[in-house]
């Protein structure tokens, strides 16, 4: 790998002209981050299993709980990130068809536990906890996309943790969602903000509108995925707060989103995932869109060998449904 550093160009200026790539029309591309692929189906047999820890390159992903100290100091591994972004269960039974159903972007193969709306303080008192304690820095950008509805509950929580919302960015779709609400969901919202006083680091020399026009996931995209974000939403904030190599914390993984908007920003990623076949739905995500393969570790060994070894035959198991 070349050391971009050598050029001679701060993180900014680097970040502003990776940024400026034409698209297919010699048009300016709007961002760094490279263009979704279809995301993989998770698996009805997982290989991964609750307490795996993959290396994908830079970054490391855990199959664990976010609210769990001892999994997200197993995963921080000592260091600690500037970044605090995350996609967290949404709690209002959404699934992106009928508006509600599920939770955010995972459907009812993502598990039970965290779908109950009424634990939601509980399950976001508990990660954040977590993350203030073992993962992120004092001056670290919070991010936090949420459901409308959600957004008192959420900002309480932030509260308790000694931080404040300082702005709302606006997800504007490009198509809207047809739902059982009067109007179509055309957006979503994500807090951002920080813990009193210290303010995160400002890396980017652009200033940005709270406004951002990012496209969806086609259906076919995202098969059983309602609504994974688009790698910007947390590119954009990489940008803005973390220079190049710096760390960024993501204790919902879900897809992979964050860490493939990591790869192509040249961020490092550390993410939890509780649910293994979601695990598996990252690691194969990384691998097809890198070339590269996952190692378990500890062992060495790579996703490919864990997956033989423990599904046999099975290795090409069906998703699920």
């Amino acid at each position: 790998d070349f050391d971009l550093s050598l050029v001679g160009f701060s993180d900014g200026e680097l970040d502003k002209l990776l940024a400026f790539v034409p698209d297919g029309d010699g048009e300016e591309g709007g961002g760094a981050s490279v263009p979704p692929v279809t995301i993989p189906e998770p698996p009805r047999n997982p290989a991964s299993r609750m307490g795996d820890l993959w290396i994908l390159g830079d970054h490391r992903l855990l199959c664990g709980d976010a609210t769990s100290h001892e999994d997200v100091r197993r995963l921080m591994n000592g260091e600690r990130a500037i970044l605090f972004a995350t996609d967290p269960p949404y709690l209002v039974d959404y699934d992106g068809s009928n508006h509600p159903t599920r939770n955010k972007d995972w459907s009812a193969s993502y598990g039970t536990t965290w779908d109950d709306s009424s634990q939601g303080a509980e399950l976001y008192d508990g990660f954040i906890a977590a993350a203030v304690a073992e993962a992120i820095t004092e001056d670290a950008a919070w991010y936090c996309w949420h459901a409308s509805r959600r957004q008192a509950m959420l900002e309480a929580c932030w509260e308790k943790a000694g931080a404040f919302v300082h702005q709302q960015i606006i997800w504007v779709k490009d198509r809207g969602v047809l739902t059982r609400s009067h109007y179509l969901w055309k957006h979503e919202p994500c807090f951002m903000g920080w813990r009193r006083p210290n303010r995160p680091p400002k890396v980017s020399e652009q200033t940005l509108p709270s406004t951002w026009e990012m496209p969806s996931f086609a259906k076919d995209e995202r098969p059983d995925h309602p609504t994974p974000k688009p790698l910007d939403a947390f590119g954009i904030p990489m940008r803005q707060h973390v220079a190049r190599g710096g760390l960024c914390y993501e204790p919902f993984s879900g897809s992979g989103s964050q860490i493939m908007a990591g790869e192509a920003n040249g961020r490092r990623v550390f993410a939890m995932e509780i649910s293994p076949a979601y695990v598996d739905v990252a690691v194969e995500r990384w691998q097809a869109e890198t070339g590269r393969e996952a190692i378990l570790d500890g062992d060495g060994r790579t996703f490919a060998a864990v997956k033989a070894e423990r599904l046999g035959a099975d290795t090409d198991t069906d998703a699920a449904a």
